[in-house]
């Protein structure tokens, strides 16, 4: 199984794992908020009606009876239907009147706010306790029974005690805490449920299919191009990929064919290459391996640039057919293209091998007449540093005395034989020493033009002045 795929599938389970813990989380958080709140509220409502009910049972037993007993019966009686606490705190009316009781005394702030009437009521949920005080307060029917402390009725609306209710309500939120319990367990069923089934759809429909097509990208990768490992596609997109890898396999295998006969077809123009250049160095005892690779490695530039035809439009506009001539001006950009004008000009020529070492031999021609003898660089400045060769080419040719002179290449051809003529404007050179027929030291590295002109011409000449370089190809 591929590894890639593997941490797939273990990336995809972690995060449906990571996506239902955080789901579930916020469910289970936003449930509880919820419960709570809900709860709370229902506990306040539900705690406040009935302290509100058992207040006005135990106010209807004081204005019948005024009995403490009778008042205690009342609560013991709700006490059987509501679990609370109760307690009764006496106003200082009250007190004055009929005398206080233990533990009807305040207690807090709290009670002393709602007897001096500043708080209506007091309401509070802390926990599991709900507590509730609320004040007894006198309307007309109590200033029968009641006095204030000068001993008149008390009036309507004094505050003469009030009751306090504490409830306990920690079995209602055990209820509501198993109920909140019960709706995470079932959201955590359903959410694994339904993530473990997304799960095997993406297993069969993504995981596998995709596993499948990783095992058949990875043969092709090892040159193989069989395609029965694609997998049967089960939707519209991998059904796309699965076809895109089955044209990218024959795009490979076609292309891994083209490549091998195409190294096929190099490996026989180099020997052919190789073979010509030897079978030529051999002819003027040329023994040298640095000088023969460098005879090689020229010529097999030369082949690959005969090939490039659109490089001869850069010349034209220098032929004159009438003549038979090309007039150039020295401009090192014009030397190659010269030099496969001249070579694709020359009928019967059979091969691009022949082509290539008729094309390097004008091309070194031609750049010794424009070079060395019309801007008279010196040779050994190419070897030693190009740039400032084409450097000072550059800036020689728009000078004088050099910016005047031509190239003017004449040539002439039969079915058998072609000849170039190339005449620079120069002060001319010693030529004698290098046509000799042994190649000396001192021509390495400076005269290696002139050895791959003879090396490949049938026939080399100069005038006496050594202006003009006259070259012969037997086709």
């Amino acid at each position: 199984m591929n590894v890639e795929l593997v941490s797939l599938r273990t990336k995809l389970i972690r995060t449906f794992i990571l996506i239902g813990a955080v789901g579930t989380l916020l469910v289970t958080v936003v449930l509880l908020l919820s419960l709570y709140l809900r709860d709370r509220e229902s506990l306040v409502t539900q705690a406040r009606e009935k302290a509100v009910l058992i207040r006005t049972g135990i106010l209807a037993t004081m204005m019948h009876t005024g009995d403490p007993e009778a008042i205690r019966s009342t609560v013991d009686a709700f006490r059987k239907q509501v679990s609370f606490d109760f307690r009764m705190v006496r106003s200082q009316y009250v007190v004055r009147q009929f005398g206080g009781r233990a533990g009807e005394e305040p207690r807090d702030i709290i009670d002393g706010e709602v007897l001096s009437g500043k708080r209506k009521e007091f309401s509070r949920l802390d926990g599991t306790t709900y507590r509730y005080v609320a004040p007894f307060v006198t309307d007309e029917r109590c200033g029968k029974c009641h006095q204030d402390l000068d001993g008149s009725p008390l009036p309507e609306g004094r505050v003469n005690g009030l009751a306090e209710f504490v409830f306990n309500v920690s079995e209602m939120r055990a209820n509501t805490m198993r109920e909140a319990m019960e709706m995470v367990f079932y959201i955590i069923l359903t959410m694994t449920i339904v993530a473990f089934t997304l799960y095997l759809l993406m297993r069969r429909m993504v995981i596998e299919p995709v596993q499948a097509v990783t095992d058949a990208i990875g043969h092709l990768g090892q040159d193989s191009f069989s395609l029965s490992r694609l997998p049967k596609a089960d939707t519209r997109e991998m059904a796309i990929l699965a076809g895109q890898v089955g044209k990218m396999a024959t795009a490979l295998d076609d292309q891994r064919r083209a490549q091998e006969q195409a190294l096929e077809t190099e490996r026989k123009k180099m020997e052919q290459i190789r073979s010509f250049a030897v079978n030529q160095a051999d002819h003027l005892g040329i023994t040298d391996q640095s000088d023969l690779s460098f005879i090689i490695d020229r010529l097999s530039t030369a082949v690959r640039e005969v090939e490039k035809s659109e490089m001869l439009t850069q010349v034209c506009k220098f032929v004159t057919l009438e003549k038979k001539e090309l007039d150039l001006h020295n401009d090192i950009n014009l030397i190659r293209p010269a030099a496969l004008y001249l070579t694709d000009l020359i009928a019967g020529t059979k091969g691009s091998v022949k082509k290539g070492a008729m094309e390097l031999a004008l091309e070194e021609a031609i750049t010794n007449a424009m070079a060395h003898g019309n801007l008279e660089v010196e040779s050994k400045l190419k070897e030693e540093d190009f740039e400032r060769f084409e450097r000072q080419m550059q800036e020689r040719s728009v000078v004088d005395p050099y910016k005047k002179r031509r190239v003017r290449v004449l040539y002439d051809y039969n079915g058998t034989r072609a000849r170039f003529t190339i005449a620079d404007e120069g002060k001319g050179f010693d030529w004698r020493h290098y046509l000799n027929k042994e190649v000396t030291a001192d021509l390495i590295p400076h005269g290696r033009g002139i050895i791959i002109i003879r090396t490949f011409a049938s026939s080399v000449s100069f005038n006496e002045k050594g202006t003009e370089l006259t070259v012969s190809f037997d086709l």
